[in-house]
């Protein structure tokens, strides 16, 4: 222990508790070990004894343990009821909850000493655990809410990893699909290991260095075939209800999962919201070939161990990445991550104190060779993606000149001259307001400005936090001209939204009459991509049913920009007056980016 300078003052005893007390004159001493030991000290000046000690370190770890006694989670206890709190007797007896408890402990430490944050969210939010639960079994989940464990499941790992799932929804919030769903999945298996690897629980041997096999190796670890005779990276390998390791991230595709990008068990289909528990196997032998070292497709790495690793990743996780973040965006988080911590003292992962690792600028080169290792920079070409639009338009004009009767490209950050109505309505009174706007910064580095809808991934589609609800925007009544007699529209646009559940579609009005869906067969290039969700599907979205932009480009989150042209002649006649409108409608909840619209201009062509 180490001790600051004195400083002499008068102390008077009671005072933090509010009541009288004798006044001294003392000797107020810091002592710590700068971790886990800080207390002030408060010594009587004239008699030498100790008047008080205050403990400097404040603890706000808080956890909730609930036993789902075999019910659908969360079960009949909670939240009223919980088996343990913390500050009570642990271990408590039962192993599913010890587990579960200590592992939460173990995930809290590690992100409040190594990283300095409290709990999951960054807020000290309280961790709610429930164990013995009775659906979907056997598995493990986190719901926004709590984490929750069938029987058999309540490891160090497993426990990590669901926790690891509530970090990623307080930093980057990765959306749950492809390759930011991998991402997601990727980064709970590696906070799982990490955990796993440092707190000296559980089944941690034999714990021999692994070597990048072909699997030929059947020795059993935990009842299933692993690669090597050692447990190290396999994820799940206590849990006796999955009868052993479910994942194995230093040779992922000796469970099934691509250890690269072009490995062919990368998974291509929508299966599995894109192969989340799958193609998680990329990012994961990365981490893995980073910390420990290996030879893996013409790399050598050499590894730079587990603090280092974790101080990188959680950088490239909570400062750089966002919800549409893929492989590529993936890797440039790590390399940029592993630059701004270059030269940097790193806190130990245990203790918290001030470790003796420094990060170099060769460690960077490993990171990019481990990144180059599993191709996080290779788009996966072998899955022959299609974009949700198509990008080779026929001339607006097929003949003649384009002759504008209503024209916006909304730059300078306001409509170009024509007055837009803007409008909301939501299902419930719940429903957060929002409405269409013109924004810069667009997606795909396109210039300028453009109307913009948000997909918010907000709600819990249950009464109080249900978000159903529509956006619209709405153009003036505007004229076609009496040599008009083939009116029509073209727009540039890009959609990222929940597929099949969130989407847009337009609307016309003629004459002052009802609005009308312009329907898929009235475009000439880029019509509509899908149908909504019926109500009968569960779908209580206000444009449930109806023909709509929705979904992503294939494989991705995101869009890219493609232009539809529209055939206005089955509405609109030579001097009819028009209005037209753009929705964009969601269900109550989850959501992804949403819909960008730009250069709405509706014409004729002259000869």
């Amino acid at each position: 222990l180490q001790a600051g300078t004195p400083a002499l003052m008068i102390y008077r005893e009671g005072l933090a508790k509010g009541v009288e007390g004798a006044n001294h004159l003392a000797w107020h001493v810091e002592v710590g070990n700068q971790g886990d030991v800080r207390q002030f000290v408060f010594v009587d000046a004239h008699t030498g004894k100790v008047i008080d000690k205050i403990n400097g370190i404040h603890d706000d770890k808080s956890r909730r343990a609930f036993n789902s006694q075999n019910a659908t989670a969360p079960g009949p206890n909670y939240p009223n009821t919980p088996f343990w709190v913390e500050g009570q007797g642990f271990p408590t007896g039962t192993v599913e909850a010890d587990n579960m408890i200590a592992a939460s402990g173990d995930f809290y430490d590690m992100f409040k000493k190594a990283f300095g944050r409290d709990s999951f969210d960054g807020k000290g939010a309280t961790m709610d655990s429930i164990f013995n639960r009775g659906d979907s079994c056997p598995n493990a989940s986190w719901n926004g809410r709590f984490i929750s464990f069938c029987p058999g499941t309540t490891t160090d790992d497993v426990t990590a990893h669901e926790w690891g799932h509530a970090h990623t929804e307080y930093t980057s919030n990765l959306i749950y699909a492809w390759q930011p769903g991998a991402l997601n999945e990727a980064y709970s298996d590696i906070w799982g290991e990490t955990i796993d690897r440092i707190n000296g629980r559980g089944g941690d041997t034999p714990d021999a260095a692994r070597g990048n096999g072909t699997c030929s190796i059947a020795t059993k670890v935990g009842g299933v075939p692993g690669t090597d005779n050692s447990v190290r990276w396999l994820m799940g390998e206590d849990s006796t209800a999955f009868s052993g390791a479910i994942r194995d991230l230093y040779n992922p595709s000796c469970y099934g999962h691509p250890g690269k990008v072009t490995d062919t068990r990368y998974r291509c289909t929508t299966a599995d919201g894109g192969g989340v528990h799958s193609n998680s196997g990329v990012p994961n032998h990365a981490y893995a070939l980073l910390v420990d070292g290996g030879t893996y497709n013409n790399q050598t790495i050499s590894g730079i161990g587990l603090t280092k690793s974790a101080h990188i990743y959680n950088r490239a996780q909570s400062v750089y990445q966002g919800p549409a973040s893929g492989f590529a965006d993936h890797a440039d988080a790590l390399a940029q991550s592993c630059a701004d911590l270059t030269g940097k003292g790193l806190n130990d992962l245990t203790t918290g104190l001030l470790s003796n690792e420094v990060i170099s600028a060769q460690d960077c080169a490993e990171v990019n060779k481990a990144a180059l290792a599993v191709e996080l920079r290779t788009p996966p070409a072998q899955c022959n993606f299609v974009p949700l639009l198509a990008k080779s338009p026929p001339a607006l004009c097929p003949t003649g000149t384009v002759a504008p009767l209503l024209s916006d490209s909304f730059d300078g950050g306001k409509a170009g001259g024509v007055r837009w109505q803007v409008s909301y309505q939501g299902s419930n009174p719940e429903f957060t307001p929002r409405n269409w706007g013109v924004v810069n910064k667009l997606p795909n580095g396109r210039p300028g400005y453009a109307l913009f809808a948000a997909d918010p991934n907000i709600g819990t589609c249950s009464a109080g936090g249900n978000e159903a609800g529509i956006v619209r925007i709405e153009s003036p009544e505007f004229a076609i001209s009496a040599d008009a007699a083939a009116p029509k529209l073209t727009f540039d646009h890009w959609v990222a939204t929940e597929s099949k559940w969130d989407g847009g579609n337009l609307k016309i009005s003629v004459n002052g009459g009802a609005w009308q869906l312009i329907a898929a067969s009235d475009f000439v290039y880029n019509p509509y991509n899908t149908t909504l969700n019926t109500a009968a599907q569960g779908n209580d979205n206000p444009l449930a049913g109806q023909a709509a932009f929705s979904g992503a480009d294939g494989g991705s989150v995101t869009g890219s920009w493609g232009r539809s042209i529209v055939n206005l002649s089955r509405f609109a006649k030579p001097n009819d007056k028009v209005k037209l409108r753009f929705e964009m409608s969601t269900d109550g909840c989850g959501g992804t980016v949403g819909w960008y619209v730009d250069d709405v201009k509706v014409y004729r062509c002259t000869p």
